[in-house]
């Protein structure tokens, strides 16, 4: 009997949770990161910079000179 109405319990609780995520992260996907994209499409920005061929030979970014060590002392500073 127990074990019955734990099942049916773990049932209906599997079943609350597809319908919370479904219901909940669909929507906000598609309200917040489809029209971002479209927005970041159209004024030509692709923050991860996926464009291929790339224009330079290889996909590794240059990268500035490296910060005096006494930066790393106080981090937040």
């Amino acid at each position: 009997m127990i074990a019955a109405a734990v099942r049916a319990f773990r049932a209906l609780t599997r079943a609350t949770r597809v319908a919370l995520t479904w219901g909940t992260l669909t929507p906000f996907y598609l309200l917040c990161f489809v029209p971002g994209r479209i927005f970041l499409a159209l004024r030509g920005r692709d923050p991860l910079r996926r464009e291929f061929p790339a224009r330079q030979p290889s996909c590794w970014d240059v990268r500035g000179p490296a910060p005096k060590p006494a930066r790393y002392r106080k981090p937040f500073a």
